[in-house]
């Protein structure tokens, strides 16, 4: 076998689902975030803009309560079912019997 086709089947698939738990930080700049100080973090917090969905000038189909919806049943959907129970708990005990 080639040292490059080797390589290439040796790296981590790019995309994909990850695995539930902590991730391995390659890019020491990814992982900067996660040392700020909980006041730090708070203070940028406050400093972001207010902001506000127009509700009325909102097409249903994007509606935060469609949308976040939609994001829900996909990711729920996407993931092994011991992912994510709380969600999953949360959701039956909403949602009619079938």
């Amino acid at each position: 076998m080639h040292a490059e086709t080797q390589a290439a089947e040796e790296e981590e698939p790019s995309e994909g689902i990850l695995e539930p738990g902590a991730q391995l930080v390659t890019d020491p700049a990814e992982d900067e975030i996660a040392h700020l100080a909980d006041s730090t973090v708070e203070s940028i917090v406050k400093s972001l803009p207010k902001v506000s969905i127009l509700e009325d000038r909102t097409p249903d189909d994007l509606s935060p309560a469609r949308f976040l919806t939609s994001l829900v049943t996909r990711v729920l959907a996407a993931t092994p079912v011991n992912m994510h129970e709380e969600a999953r708990r949360r959701r039956s005990s909403v949602l009619p019997k079938r």
